[in-house]
């Protein structure tokens, strides 16, 4: 229902009294604006800024950003915004050269899926990189991969995407691991056949990891392209199914458990051998190529 306009207060001379009938009016104003369903001015909104609701002027809630999305991580509600490539990793050297290919690839989210186009990006030097791109609104695409030798980068931004890492050599040929390669949870027991000294540890970060049980009790965890022995041979543990029989010190044991899961901010224990490469963790026998 419209609302009649209210009409200017009469004039007196009286100065009080012409003031207190002002006043009157303007609150009466404003309490009809509000019965009508309108708001007279912006300026009635707590004020954050200048300008139109629209662009971001007076906004009510200062959680929210000009995208009208969360203003930060600690504006978030507790929701799980991990992410995880569906494939393999796309990280790859471009010859002999310090650059890094990344082949397209898809993140799997929560709420969905999102895909990001190939790119490259050159640290400028050999080693061991992490591969991110900053990506807020969810959108894929074409992004800028940007490369870190430094774990904490990676969450030094909000909507930071990560890709992986990769071990660049000086000869070429270096691959992406899918954080930290085939290894086991770091801390894990282990078996090293051969001498000591042939074999070398390094502590690698990992995030996605596959926990695997059998029929006795015997629990390992391991990255999510580790792979071990069992009847059908040396496989992915991607490929192993409840039922299989994975070979362990104390021989064949039937699998009860293939559960992947991801545990932010672990590492794993990656062994590397300069002559031997069978080795077990928590009992179950893997196999580790030479160095070159």
């Amino acid at each position: 229902m419209a609302l009649p306009a209210l009409q200017a207060p009469p004039k007196v001379d009286d100065p009080i009294l012409s003031r207190w009938l002002y006043e009157t009016w303007r609150k009466l104003g404003e309490a009809t604006d509000i019965i009508a369903g309108r708001i007279a001015s912006t300026d009635k909104i707590a004020a954050d800024g200048t300008g139109s609701p629209l662009t971001g002027g007076k906004r009510g809630f200062v959680a929210l950003n000009t995208n009208n999305r969360l203003a930060g991580a600690f504006r978030n509600n507790p929701i799980s915004t991990i992410a995880s490539l569906t494939g393999a990793n796309p990280l790859s050297q471009v010859g002999v050269t310090t650059a890094i290919a990344v082949a397209a690839n898809t993140q799997q989210y929560g709420d969905g899926t999102v895909s990001y186009n190939s790119g490259s990006v050159d640290p400028g030097s050999i080693g061991l990189w992490y591969v991110y791109a900053d990506d807020p609104n969810f959108a894929g695409g074409a992004v800028t991969y940007v490369a870190t030798n430094s774990l904490a980068v990676l969450n030094a931004g909000n909507g930071r995407v990560s890709f992986g890492q990769i071990t660049t050599l000086g000869g070429g040929g270096g691959a992406g691991s899918g954080g930290g390669g085939g290894c086991p949870l770091s801390g894990a027991p282990v078996n090293l056949y051969g001498k000591p000294s042939w074999w070398k540890k390094t502590v690698l970060p990992c995030k996605d990891f596959i926990v695997i049980e059998t029929e006795t009790g015997r629990i390992g965890t391991f990255s999510a392209n580790d792979r071990r022995f069992q009847r059908h041979g040396l496989l992915p543990l991607t490929e192993w199914k409840v039922g299989d029989l994975a070979l362990t010190e104390d021989g064949e044991e039937r699998v009860i458990r293939v559960s992947p899961t991801i545990i932010p901010g672990a590492t794993v224990d990656s062994y590397e051998a300069r002559q031997g490469h069978v080795y077990s963790a928590w009992g179950f026998i893997g196999h580790n190529m030479k160095e070159p």
